[in-house]
């Protein structure tokens, strides 16, 4: 790969100046910025740390963006907070004024998970993992979150948690968590920045801790439903097979199993 980037560029060096306070060190923020401009210039393609440095003039030692990645002192979570309140402030000085803009009244979350290939089998929690698109491939499956503000708001990442298998979890001593209770954490995690907030998901998530979740902060919820669910409704008694798949979290009083 040819070499042709020089240096940060100023504005992006700018934007990215929100986040020197995550990093202890002058080195640890200037491999941050290395690699968000190397995925950025990398667009739709794939990259690792060996492809992000040659993409430098100036190229550095490749241990130490290595380092940066595997012995990592900053917090990813850290990081995306920060980079949606990023985003959302922009957006909400572009959009103001306008009526069809921001929307003060209400707002999306929408919960699912993803898969991201890896290609050694000796990361972390890697594992395979189906995916609808590419089939069983060597992954990290995630339970993502989507913001969305508004029907032609923006649409933001809003949260990312990394799902870990229960075998994987014992080999590493982490404490093993399914993907309802990541995404239980997710809710909890929401920022409100509308009075009304309504959170969707597919089958899988539907369940009562999920449902549990979204009543405790008052949110709304709308999610499709498998056939072998019970629901109790008004101490009534009913099977999903005999309602429509899809529930709205505007139904009170209501109980799943």
């Amino acid at each position: 790969m040819f070499p042709f980037v020089g240096e940060i560029p100023s504005r992006v060096r700018n934007l990215l100046s929100r986040f020197r306070k995550f990093f202890n060190t002058r080195p640890q923020y200037d491999n941050f910025c290395r690699a968000v401009l190397g995925m950025i210039v990398a667009g739709k393609k794939e990259h690792d740390v060996k492809s992000i440095n040659e993409l430098f003039i100036d190229q550095k030692d490749q241990s130490s963006l290595n380092r940066f990645f595997t012995e990592s002192r900053w917090s990813a979570e850290d990081l995306v907070r920060e980079g949606n309140e990023l985003l959302i402030s922009e957006e909400e000085e572009e959009e103001e004024g306008d009526e069809l803009g921001w929307s003060t009244t209400i707002e999306y979350k929408i919960l699912d998970d993803t898969v991201c290939r890896k290609y050694s089998p000796r990361t972390e929690l890697v594992c395979y993992n189906h995916s609808s698109t590419m089939g069983t491939i060597l992954s990290h499956d995630y339970v993502t979150s989507l913001y969305v503000n508004n029907n032609n708001g923006p649409a933001i990442q809003d949260g990312l948690k990394l799902y870990g298998s229960e075998k994987k979890c014992k080999e590493k001593k982490i404490g093993f968590k399914t993907k309802v209770q990541l995404a239980c954490e997710l809710i909890d995690e929401h920022r409100q920045r509308a009075k009304r907030t309504i959170v969707l998901w597919d089958s899988w998530y539907m369940m009562y801790d999920v449902v549990a979740r979204c009543r405790a902060h008052t949110y709304n919820w709308i999610g499709e439903m498998k056939v072998n669910r019970i629901v109790f409704y008004k101490s009534k008694k009913y099977i999903t097979c005999m309602l429509s798949s899809r529930s709205c979290g505007q139904m009170e009083g209501s109980t799943m199993l």
